[in-house]
């Protein structure tokens, strides 16, 4: 497998006080930190592409990343509100989206039981807690296993015993895989880190 990188130059955001980034990320799972509203999830849906940047480039290996939509995928801090659907439904419809890269069903199986969703999948996304939520699209993100992916606040409102296990699954995925990963647990995330950015009001310092 080709050891991915994700250049950004004179990459600025629409959103928060964070300049201009210049960077590559390989393989590995990078830390984003930083105040509330200087940028880090502004950052996640740029690269996401649900929202423009103010200016630069962003490239995953040779091509655009906004031409590479199944090559990345974004577990976002708040789970959207549409509250018809079926979880399991859901989890179909992202995963559908990956063809290239979506792991087995023996994989997801192993996913949904760690994460501790397996029985919660014909319960409609709305009559799930926030917590539940949120644990079927960090497990739509590792199931898919594009060469991106991003993580917003992934910690936040999980269970203990879920989050113990996700942070073992991001361990697996570090050789191969970019992981950025919005968070304020630096403490709980830092061991798994291959590399910190740290986002000020007025700059961004790696």
């Amino acid at each position: 497998m080709k050891n991915n990188k994700l250049h950004l130059s004179d990459f600025s955001l629409i959103m928060g006080s964070v300049g201009r980034l210049s960077c590559v990320f390989e393989p590995g799972l990078h830390l984003i930190a930083g105040p509330n509203g200087v940028g880090k999830t502004t950052l996640l849906n740029t690269l996401a592409g649900s929202l423009p940047s103010r200016s630069g480039t962003a490239h995953l290996n040779d091509a655009a990343l906004r031409q590479s939509t199944d090559q990345v995928i974004l577990a976002p801090g708040t789970p959207p509100p549409i509250p018809w659907i079926r979880a399991g439904m859901l989890l179909d419809f992202i995963l559908s989206l990956y063809p290239r890269t979506v792991r087995d069903e023996t994989y997801r199986a192993d996913v949904l039981r760690r994460l501790a969703i397996d029985d919660s999948l014909d319960v409609v996304f709305g009559a799930l807690s926030a917590g539940t939520a949120k644990k079927f699209l960090l497990a739509a993100t590792l199931i898919a296993a594009p060469p991106l992916m991003l993580f917003d606040e992934p910690l936040n409102e999980i269970d203990a015993a879920s989050a113990t296990q996700l942070m073992e699954m991001l361990a697996d995925y570090r050789k191969e895989h970019i992981m950025l990963v919005t968070t304020h647990q630096l403490t709980k995330l830092t061991p798994l880190a291959t590399s910190t950015l740290n986002f000020k009001k007025n700059h961004s310092t790696n």
